[in-house]
């Protein structure tokens, strides 16, 4: 691309980057569990890194509009891993792509106490961190149930169903804002997670009605080169929508198509064709 001085563009410092089974081999990928390595399922439950502490709001929007901006909070934490945790209450309702036991390592446990113990063994540093995080959270949770008793909320994975950890009287750090539920009924599950990283979000710049690549020098558009796909900049910042990669693609990439052809079209035909083809 450099020979062709095509125009970087983008947020070239962020990425799709998604918490990720931390037991994988992290040189390469795997093409037959491609995505179930991917451990989307934080909302409903706890994460926590490896001193015992929170540090996402596991409840801040819908797994779609978070999951590929979580993986970059894990990379930022001691060791770059962090433990997701659930009770009995969800445990059942986690994607079975994604956590069942030939997929994942499943640390379970018939109480914290027991769980942090296990969890010491595979990376945990703080014991007594990560169960008062926990004793922490249930109390805020029992608290704002208590202070939202004359107008109850239903709890609704499909929706922000507005439960939370938020009250007057107990405040956790980060709160968590939605599925807030208690995390106190044995069994207890754990998955170890770290980052992965499915593409970056810089790229190059492209004429958005054929899907040019643009020069650097004099910003018009190179005949003959199209862009599409992940190679295409400028799109995401800070953030991914779920899916909207593969709009991106289907998008941009009938554009180049079109493009290309009328211009091989014209090539044939021994018509000139506009410059910008």
């Amino acid at each position: 691309m450099s020979r062709l001085d095509a125009q970087p563009y983008g947020d070239w410092s962020g990425c799709h980057a998604v918490a990720w089974d931390a037991n994988v081999n992290p040189s390469m990928g795997d093409r037959v569990a491609s995505n179930e390595h991917t451990k989307s399922g934080y909302p409903l439950g706890l994460m926590l890194n490896t001193d015992g502490r929170r540090f996402v709001d596991e409840g801040a929007d819908l797994r779609n509009y978070t999951y590929a901006e979580y993986g970059r909070a894990v990379l930022g934490q001691p060791d770059h891993v962090a433990f997701q945790v659930w009770d009995s209450r969800v445990a059942s309702m986690l994607r079975s792509e994604e956590y069942r036991e030939e997929r994942v390592e499943r640390i379970t446990a018939n109480s914290i106490e027991e769980l942090s113990e296990k969890c010491l063994a595979r990376g945990l540093r703080n014991r007594a961190n990560f169960v008062q995080t926990i004793r922490d959270y249930n109390e805020a949770v029992y608290a704002n149930r208590q202070e939202t008793s004359s107008c109850p909320r239903k709890f609704n994975p499909a929706i922000r169903d507005g439960l939370s950890t938020l009250s007057s009287s107990k405040s956790v750090d980060p709160p968590k804002t939605n599925w807030a539920l208690p995390l106190d009924k044995g069994p207890f599950l754990a998955v170890k997670v770290t980052c992965g990283i499915t593409f970056t979000f810089g790229g190059l710049k492209l004429s958005a009605d054929t899907s040019q690549i643009i020069n650097s020098i004099n910003g018009k558009p190179i005949p003959g080169f199209y862009c599409c796909g992940e190679m295409l900049g400028g799109l995401f910042y800070h953030n991914y929508p779920g899916g909207s990669g593969l709009t991106s693609g289907a998008v941009f990439g009938r554009r180049a198509g079109q493009a290309a052809a009328r211009r091989v079209l014209a090539i044939r035909q021994g018509r000139s064709y506009p410059g910008k083809l």
